[in-house]
């Protein structure tokens, strides 16, 4: 999938379930989990100093 499709995905998944700027992760994960019919648990994970800036690409 090219990154124009995704982006395209992803705006059209935002506006279905209602969600707005500013993004509450919380709020999103609650919100697709009920979407998905099985809940997203959130971990805190440390991540060593420095740590990563940015996305590897796939």
């Amino acid at each position: 999938m090219n990154e124009r499709l995704l982006r395209r995905r992803c705006r059209r998944l935002l506006k279905e379930l209602d969600i707005r700027p500013p993004l509450d992760v919380v709020e999103l994960c609650r919100r697709v989990g009920e979407r998905r019919g099985k809940p997203i648990k959130l971990l805190a994970h440390s991540i060593p100093v420095p740590g990563p800036f940015g996305v590897a690409p796939f």
